[in-house]
């Protein structure tokens, strides 16, 4: 087995030609230059003044929004967060990431306060705010914010219906920055609230993270070689990062890895197939197609070693749904290396081509001794879900 790497040329320095002035300065001439450039200027200025007032700045003069991906703060009072609803909150946000040796949370969940909160004016740009209270309590210092932010209407609603509900507002104090609002009449409706209106929100903090993983995962840029080998060998279309390389190319298969020494080894390995019969679009299909594929390629130094599907330790996790046009099967899981001490999760991609009788698996994995491995997942799925077949 072979790697080949992808070498770049040098880029050509980047020049600056000055030209230059001879001979000496002419009094009058310069008179008039220095007069026709204050006609010039002030035009310039008047034309920018114009031009601003048509096409004013969407954001304003709001800051770019801070904090890491999937960095969730919250706002509730004291004695909320210290009780059943803070429970409630850590249970739902700070669930486990699916699907990974150890436990790393959907969301790193911060609590502020609602006096730690107002009492640092940066921690309003944080990138991720949800604020949760209970509107009938007029001595929650959360609830006046709340009411503040949402409105009369809004509060009219919900004490005339003793029911709350959500409310989001992007953008709101920062760019690129989502705060939420979870409200309820009463605490018994509030507990409601947050449970019914979990996947909505966690939805809309996942939209936010998106640029964000695309910028993490894109800073070499696109690797233009393996985009159009991806689309010669396999017939489909995927962006593919300029710091992957690849590993082995096949008929109908490509294998490519980005690798970080002692720290990660992310892998894609695309197969396509034909399409003969609706029980390959099964979990059990797919398990069994991905533990083929790693029994054959995906091999350590020791004898008769082989990837496979770990289906005893964690159950594997599997959904459907749509990938551009195309229905597609996805799961989630952990993958162990027979006869060698190595592991790790994988995500996998089944996606029914239709206009070409065919299935193609996309099989994202990764090793990662020692490290977070939701990092690495979160980017591998962002590229994969850029595939179109």
């Amino acid at each position: 087995m072979s790697t080949k790497v992808l070498m770049t040329g040098p880029r050509a320095p980047f020049q600056l030609e000055y030209a230059s002035y001879h001979g000496a300065p002419n009094l009058t001439a310069t008179l008039k230059c220095i007069t026709s450039m204050r006609y010039f200027i002030l035009a310039t200025l008047l034309g920018l003044l114009l031009f601003t007032s048509c096409t004013q700045d969407p954001f304003g003069n709001k800051p770019q929004s801070i904090g890491d991906l999937r960095r969730l703060t919250m706002i509730t009072d004291t004695t909320a967060w210290k009780g059943e609803l803070g429970e409630a909150l850590r249970d739902l946000y700070g669930a486990p990431y699916p699907v990974l040796p150890q436990y790393e949370p959907t969301f790193d969940v911060r609590y502020f306060s609602p006096a730690q909160f107002m009492g640092n004016a940066n921690r309003r740009h944080l990138r991720q705010l949800l604020f949760v209270a209970d509107l009938s309590d007029r001595n929650s210092k959360t609830a006046a914010i709340v009411r503040r932010d949402i409105g009369k209407e809004a509060v009219e609603e919900a004490r005339e219906l003793q029911e709350g509900g959500i409310k989001v507002r992007p953008d709101f104090w920062a760019r690129n920055q989502v705060v939420i609002y979870i409200y309820g009449w009463g605490q018994e409706d509030l507990l409601q609230k947050v449970a019914q209106s979990y996947a909505k929100v966690s939805e809309e903090f996942f939209k936010t993270d998106e640029a964000q993983l695309r910028s993490q995962a894109y800073m070499a840029g696109s690797n233009n070689y393996l985009n159009d080998l991806i689309q010669t060998e396999l017939g489909m279309r995927m962006n593919v990062p300029g710091d992957y390389k690849l590993i082995l190319e096949e008929p109908n298969l490509v294998w490519i890895r980005r690798e970080i020494p002692a720290v990660v080894n992310s892998n894609l390995l695309i197969r396509r197939i034909p399409y003969t019969d609706q029980a390959q679009l099964t979990p059990e299909y797919l398990l069994d197609l991905r533990d083929s594929l790693g029994m054959a390629y995906v091999t350590s130094d020791k004898e008769q070693s082989g990837m496979l599907v770990d289906r005893k330790n964690i159950p594997v996790q599997t959904r459907t749904g749509m990938l551009g046009n195309s229905y597609t099967l996805q799961a989630r899981g952990l993958w162990f290396m027979k006869n060698d001490f190595m592991g790790g999760p994988f995500v996998s991609y089944l996606i029914h081509d239709k206009a070409d009788n065919s299935l193609v698996l996309i099989d994202g994995f990764v090793f990662a001794p020692g490290q977070d491995k939701r990092p690495f997942m979160q980017v591998l799925e962002n590229i994969i879900q850029s595939a179109r077949v």
